[in-house]
């Protein structure tokens, strides 16, 4: 097994169909010529996905709600909160823990992203001192910044 499993467009949080017209389904020679390319176009130093189609629009996709943690001003890694989406019908998603690893500098991002954006009401943290607090989601399309203090 490779260790990877195939999730829905709708798990992902990016739904995209590259539309071809008959034309080009009858024609086996031709070409698709459609892709992705992933970058960061918004300067925001996270990854996005761009979906380029033949016969369609192309589309920018910024997979998931990113919650970037500051924890002490931003000093100090944000290793050990713990975030958990709630959903619009009021149930919560899985728990998402920041953090180390056994190898020098190997830990998580202060930024994570949290798929099923669209469906996300709120973020509930927990910071590594214990403080809880919960962050209204009014754009799932922006970064989310949450501070501990």
């Amino acid at each position: 097994a490779s260790g990877f499993s195939l999730l829905s467009a709708k798990a992902a949080g990016v739904e995209f169909t590259n539309r071809l017209a008959r034309a080009r389904m009858v024609n086996a020679n031709l070409l698709n010529g459609a892709g992705v390319a992933a970058g960061d176009v918004d300067g925001d130093g996270l990854c996005d996905l761009y979906f380029c189609s033949l016969d369609d629009d192309n589309a920018l996709g910024q997979p998931g709600l990113r919650v970037r943690l500051k924890f002490n001003g931003g000093t100090v890694s944000s290793q050990g909160a713990v975030l958990r989406p709630v959903y619009r019908d009021g149930s919560k998603g899985p728990v998402r823990l920041v953090s180390g690893s056994s190898g020098r500098y190997s830990r998580n991002s202060d930024t994570q992203i949290l798929g099923a954006a669209g469906r996300i009401r709120s973020v509930e943290v927990t910071w590594p001192n214990g403080m809880k607090r919960g962050e209204k989601v009014t754009d799932p399309a922006r970064l989310l910044e949450l501070s501990a203090e």
